[in-house]
């Protein structure tokens, strides 16, 4: 809690208490109890759900943070020095602590959408990684070319298992700055799940809420997904 909220607090409950005894402490007299002082009780703010796999896909912005901020890595990985210089902007930023973090689940439809096509449950299962992280990558590539090299150049996938992760998802990491981080969590068999995270830059998103992020996916490639905010 606030420390002034929580001072502000101790002197509310001193001062109810005093008007409710009817009592000073100064004064020995009995007054009548003050019939006007209403109590205005605060709810708790909700908080958004805990979610593990967002926390699986913070661990990969971790990864691909760091991958950005190592000068040895870039200078072996990329020549441009336009190329390099939007990693520089990537590494500038920071990626400790998200504004927010929005969860959408990728459905089948939302798959064949992509394609304007209704594909068969075989075929779906075989391109579903690849369209899935399509979405990401075609928003970056609305900036530009060299953006889409950058970010190329400082992604990172794992794999681990969670059975419980039938569909796949994907997470928009919030981040004040210039950029924010985007992954996608594909379920493949046996339980495993495969997680990709990309840096995507702030300004193809419409804002930096939920429905913003929605409206940005609706708008640019045509898909209908519902975000949600989660804690990681």
């Amino acid at each position: 809690m606030n420390k002034r909220i929580a001072l502000a607090a101790v002197c509310s409950a001193l001062s109810l208490c005093t008007l409710t005894t009817g009592f000073t402490l100064k004064n020995t007299t009995v007054r009548p109890p003050e019939t006007d002082h209403g109590v205005i009780v605060s709810q708790p703010t909700k908080m958004a759900a805990l979610d593990p796999a967002a926390t699986k896909g913070y661990e990969l912005v971790t990864k691909i943070s760091k991958l950005a901020k190592s000068e040895d890595y870039i200078k072996l990985m990329s020549a441009s020095p336009e190329i390099n210089d939007i990693i520089k902007k990537i590494a500038d930023g920071s990626y400790t602590t998200p504004v927010s973090v929005y969860r959408a689940d990728i459905s089948d439809e939302n798959i064949n959408a992509l394609l304007d096509a209704e594909l068969s449950s075989d075929i779906t299962d075989i391109v579903r990684p690849s369209l899935v992280n399509s979405l990401p990558i075609y928003l970056i590539s609305t900036e530009g070319s060299s953006e889409l090299a950058a970010a190329s150049i400082v992604t990172a996938s794992k794999t681990y298992v969670d059975s419980a992760i039938t569909n796949p998802v994907m997470f928009v990491y919030n981040y004040d700055g210039d950029y924010s981080v985007i992954v996608t969590e594909v379920p493949g068999t046996d339980g495993a799940v495969t997680a990709t995270a990309y840096f995507v830059k702030n300004s193809v998103f419409k804002g930096t809420t939920k429905d913003d992020v929605a409206d940005t996916f609706k708008k640019k490639e045509n898909v209908i997904l519902s975000f949600m905010e989660v804690r990681y």
